[in-house]
C-alpha cells in the first residue's frame, strides 16, 4: 500500500501492487473474513473504487488453539495489483478490514499532473 514513505502519485493511469500482513494471537484461531478496498477520499466510506475480500483462517483451529499462549502467531498475506486507474487529484485512501471492523488505513495524495493540457472548464 504505497509503503516505503511514498505518499504521493501523480494524476494519471495509476497501477498499483497492494500487499496486507495479518498477525494474529493464537487464541484468535478460526476462520476470519478480510476487505481491502480503495476509496476515493479521506473522507469518503462509501462503495470502494477497487478491492479484493475473502475469508482465511488456520485449517485446523482447534490445534491451533490447542498450542497455547507459546504457540507462533496466525500470520496471513494478501496480494493483488490493481488496474491502471484513473485517479483524481485529492486524498485517497487505503483501508484494511477485518471480520467487518477498519483496522488499518494508509492515506495518499494524488497530485495533478503538470504535464497534462488545461481543462477545458
Amino acid at each position: 500500500m504505497i509503503g516505503g514513505f511514498w505518499s504521493t502519485v501523480v494524476e494519471g493511469p495509476t497501477q498499483m501492487d497492494v500487499v496486507a500482513v495479518i498477525s494474529l494471537s493464537p487464541d484468535e484461531a478460526g476462520p476470519h473474513e478480510f476487505a481491502i478496498r480503495l476509496v476515493g477520499s479521506v473522507e469518503d466510506d462509501g462503495p470502494a473504487m477497487v478491492g479484493i475480500d475473502g475469508k482465511f483462517g488456520p485449517s485446523d483451529p482447534d490445534a491451533a488453539a490447542a498450542q497455547g499462549p507459546s504457540a507462533p502467531p496466525i500470520v496471513a498475506s494478501f496480494t493483488f495489483q490493481t488496474p491502471g486507474m484513473a485517479l483524481s487529484p485529492g486524498k485517497h485512501r487505503w483501508i484494511l478490514e477485518l471480520d467487518g471492523t477498519e483496522i488499518a488505513d494508509w492515506p495518499f495524495l494524488v497530485l495533478p499532473n503538470p504535464d497534462a493540457p488545461p481543462s477545458a472548464n
